[in-house]
């Protein structure tokens, strides 16, 4: 909480709000902060600060290298972002107003807050530095954690029961050393489920599928399929809508491709008329 004494200091207020995920394994409720909130014609926090270099690896590259070998692995670092500390300088521009029993007060975040602009930049600074650190006999794991996180997630694949579980064990060691918990192993196929010791939990039974970064991963019949929205269009169509339904699906490892090209071949068919992206489309396109 803010001391009474430096309410009056120059700093920077989020709103915040509660968003709901009662299918959530971990958090059912979580306080989302917004940093890009502007007041007027002012700029918002992120319009104020470096984002920093890109060092997320590709999704498609580690979706690949996740279909590589025999047993998919997957996990996630338990509140990633919360276990890098600010600057006491810099917490005041994280401030945000709690209401408790009809009094109000302020308080500032000490740790870095899920949406601000430089959030991924920070994280995969701090996970490769402390990886780039480790002793000479952990060096393999090391660099294959390296090239298997997305943010915060960690995906990958392993060739036997035997590296899976090594894997397994010396990955969490060395982000341990870090004060980052690697948590929600998941595994499979699922005849490599008795392989792991008591130590070790696995989020949900094989019966049931897991998001993979944007993909749906059955362990049980050991396959990989792509869930998609119902998609509705209006009777008349535009060329804002098509391009719409073009890019709304997302297809990271491109499974949708024959589906999606027609739509895409009628979007480059419609470019050539040179129609306004809000008039309907001509009946012979329809």
């Amino acid at each position: 909480m803010v001391p009474d004494n430096k309410l009056n200091f120059k700093g920077h207020y989020l709103p915040h709000h509660p968003v709901f995920k009662p299918d959530s394994a971990t958090t059912k409720i979580r306080p989302v902060f917004d940093t890009s909130c502007k007041v007027n014609k002012s700029p918002s926090l992120n319009d104020c600060l470096f984002k920093g270099p890109n060092l997320i690896e590709e999704i498609p590259s580690i979706l690949l290298r996740f279909r590589e070998k025999c047993i998919g692995v997957t996990s996630d670092i338990r509140r990633a972002f919360l276990q890098i500390q600010l600057k006491k300088e810099d917490r005041d521009f994280l401030r945000f107003l709690w209401w408790e029993k009809e009094n109000v007060k302020v308080f500032c975040h000490n740790r870095v807050v899920f949406g601000v602009t430089y959030n991924p930049f920070l994280l995969g600074a701090v996970i490769r530095f402390h990886l780039s650190q480790v002793p000479m006999e952990q060096r393999v794991i090391a660099q294959k954690l390296d090239r298997s996180f997305y943010i915060d997630n960690c995906v990958t694949s392993v060739d036997n029961e035997e590296e899976l579980e090594s894997f397994i064990k010396y990955s969490t060691e060395i982000l341990a050393e870090a004060k980052m918990d690697l948590r929600l192993w998941t595994f499979g196929p699922i005849e490599y489920h008795a392989v792991l010791s008591t130590d070790f939990t696995t989020e949900s039974t094989f019966e049931n599928p897991v998001p993979v970064l944007g993909i749906i991963w059955d362990r049980k019949y050991e396959n990989l399929s792509k869930s998609i929205k119902d998609v509705s269009v209006s009777e008349n169509l535009s060329k804002r809508e098509i391009l719409s339904v073009t890019q709304v699906i997302f297809d990271p490892l491109g499974f949708l491709a024959p589906v999606l090209l027609p739509a895409k071949l009628l979007l480059q068919q419609i470019w050539a008329t040179k129609s306004d992206w809000n008039i309907p489309l001509p009946e012979e396109i329809k």
